[in-house]
């Protein structure tokens, strides 16, 4: 579509089903703000026409998994990838700055001071922050520096702990090799899963975010619905899914794995999903059949209560395409309820639930697991816990308390099952092939 985006022409529908004067007062909004340069679409535009994007990484720092974005992010954008890799953190950001490039594909430390003409964008993943190494006794760690990691020299007990600052320019694995040092330690990024020794993890759930300019508002946006797809997919790899060899004879004999498949492509690309998330809910809420209908009135392929179509002011669906984009549209609804800086999978399974049970129950149990001492923030053994108590104390009936669990789990599961086929039943292939950016899965 050239021209406008689909955002903009989502946005003069909306204002055209709006009182007159409304309408004339976006039209003097649009006329001021014409006036001033419309810098949020300069880079986007600019992508578009030139067919690249050019993204900068820390060439030590640089792993398999932040190329792998990188190119899934262009693949995502229908452009080619142009990757620049710098030994120098600050001249990264200086060509950030002059528009060298139009951002840094680098996970940063959201807390890391950064230029005021520089802006963080969505996180893009979630880590801990712990003390590593062979030292014996926990070394002292001094805040205060705007450097990325310390390296911190133990000395005994009972002795003061010197702090020794890493270089700017010092990568990660060169901080790393320290450890063969006898008596050092540094300060490190590291996975929930990871095993750190216990009182040695410092800060937990971490958000490290890219960097746009900040006025890139429109590619802000773009890596939001770019990381929610991708961080999904990400999850479905480490799970190694087994394969339902129905589907896979289906995949193989019509080249799609439901009738739904480009109904689901086409709204999920638009609000920011997998279309292979929209099939998985889709499996799980009717088996495909559009004729469904439910106890309680949820109907179609996707189960929708009139409840949930009036939420997004929509009337009731007529047809398959319909009912399919209320669906989506409603998960759009819910996932905005929840913070936009929670972790982007904790994001979705929080969505999942509310989708099957009720925004406010999943409201409510994330207070209770406030109350119960577990994390508000995570789904999996600790909201999900949290959910089954409170509904046991509001009287849900017991077979509907786990529903919510088991609903999360499923979608997750059969989501990896559809990532695991169209990626190649024989081992995972790059996630985007169709463009021109694909690289090698580890």
């Amino acid at each position: 579509m050239s021209g406008l985006d689909w955002s903009t022409l989502m946005i003069f529908r909306a204002v055209l089903g709006t009182p007159r004067i409304l309408q004339l007062g976006f039209i003097v909004v649009c006329a001021l703000v014409s006036a001033r340069p419309v810098v949020a679409w300069q880079t986007m535009n600019s992508v578009k026409s030139a067919g690249v994007i050019t993204m900068g990484i820390h060439r030590h720092d640089a792993r398999a998994v932040d190329r792998e974005r990188a190119s899934g992010f262009a693949d995502f954008l229908g452009v080619e990838a142009r990757l620049v890799t710098m030994d120098d953190y600050p001249a990264l950001l200086d060509a950030l700055k002059r528009g060298d490039i139009d951002l840094i594909v680098n996970p940063v430390d959201r807390a890391r001071p950064v230029p005021q003409a520089l802006a963080f964008t969505a996180p893009v993943e979630f880590v801990d922050l712990a003390i590593m190494g062979p030292a014996e006794e926990p070394p002292l760690v001094v805040f205060g520096s705007d450097e990325w990691y310390r390296m911190v020299e133990v000395r005994g007990s009972g002795s003061p702990f010197p702090v020794e600052i890493a270089r700017r320019e010092t990568s990660r694995g060169m901080l790393r090799q320290a450890l063969d040092t006898k008596g050092h330690a540094i300060l490190s990024f590291v996975h929930a899963a990871e095993n750190v020794a216990t009182g040695r993890r410092i800060a937990r759930n971490v958000p490290l975010s890219w960097l746009v300019r900040v006025d890139d508002r429109v590619l802000s946006f773009k890596v939001d619905r770019f990381l929610h797809s991708h961080a999904l997919v990400e999850d479905a790899r480490r799970q190694g899914a087994r394969l339902d060899a129905g589907i896979v004879r289906a995949r193989l004999t019509t080249g799609s794995l439901t009738p739904y498949d480009q109904l689901s492509r086409t709204y999920a690309r638009f609000f920011g999903f997998d279309w292979r998330l929209v099939l998985a809910i889709m499996h799980q809420e009717s088996r495909f059949d559009p004729a469904a209908e439910s106890r309680s009135g949820a109907k179609g392929l996707m189960q929708l209560m009139d409840v949930a179509i009036e939420q997004v002011g929509m009337h009731t669906p007529q047809n398959e395409a319909e009912n399919v984009l209320a669906g989506v549209r409603y998960l759009d609804w819910v996932r905005d309820q929840f913070e936009a800086d929670l972790d982007i999978r904790e994001r979705i399974w929080f969505s999942l639930a509310s989708y099957n049970a009720g925004l406010s129950h999943i409201l409510r149990a994330r207070d209770q697991a406030k109350h119960m001492g577990l994390d508000p923030n995570r789904w999996h053994n600790h909201v999900e816990q949290a959910y089954i108590a409170y509904a046991t104390e509001a009287g849900i009936p017991a077979s509907k308390r786990r529903e919510v669990v088991q609903y999360v789990a499923s979608v997750r599961r059969q989501f990896a099952v559809y990532v695991r086929i169209t990626e190649g039943p024989d081992g995972f292939r790059p996630l985007y092939t169709s463009g021109t950016n694909a690289v090698a899965a580890p």
